[in-house]
């Protein structure tokens, strides 16, 4: 099943080489746990002049089991 994870990153510190390793770490610790193979597609989102959002889609290799409601004993207005 394709799932999303969203991130958050500061512009200013991502760019200084004192905190840009600790402001990408968590989207490289994520890349790292699903592995790069089952990545999708990376999605850069502007968000204001201080923060930008990346969206990853990846693969979990799940089955895609969908959500069914048991149907109700009543059918029709008089059941």
């Amino acid at each position: 099943m394709i799932r999303v994870e969203m991130f958050e990153i500061h512009l200013e510190r991502s760019c200084n080489p004192l905190t840009k390793h600790k402001e990408w770490a968590p989207i490289e610790a994520f890349i790292e746990k699903v592995g790069y193979q089952n990545i999708k597609n990376i999605i850069t989102t502007p968000g204001t002049n201080v923060y930008s959002y990346y969206s990853i889609f990846y693969e979990d290799g799940l089955p895609f089991t969908p959500y069914v409601e048991e149907e109700t004993k009543k059918k029709g207005i008089f059941g």
